[in-house]
């Protein structure tokens, strides 16, 4: 059994409800208006960006077949496609953080309004 597999079975056995997944190599942005780190002031931040959305939809579908615990989809969510794309992986929930950074808050009320139309 993979590490990922043994892990799940772990999970299950302890009762998990969520897995976030996925994450992504250590980055950071810097913001350049206030010369400060974006995200968490001491460590960088998981900022994956959208090149990063195909392997964490891999890792979801992995995570899909080995287990039945639900998923929470992160990772390159730009607009409500990357969004959907993540639903249609069986992911009951997404999370948006890079895009926050790039495009403010809107960004949320454009994802959720393009997924409700």
């Amino acid at each position: 059994m993979e590490p990922l597999e043994q892990m799940l079975t772990a999970w299950e056995m302890e009762g998990l409800d969520f897995i976030t997944a996925h994450n992504a190599p250590g980055g950071i942005i810097i913001d350049t208006e206030r010369e400060e780190p974006f995200g968490a002031p001491v460590i960088g931040g998981y900022v994956p960006g959208r090149v990063f959305l195909p392997y964490s939809l891999a890792r979801v579908v992995r995570i899909r077949k080995a287990s039945s615990i639900p998923v929470v989809g992160v990772g390159g969510i730009y607009g409500y496609s990357d969004a959907l794309q993540y639903l249609l992986c069986g992911c009951p929930l997404v999370g948006v953080g890079s895009a926050l950074y790039f495009k403010g808050p809107e960004v949320l009320d454009q994802i959720c309004d393009g997924l409700l139309n």
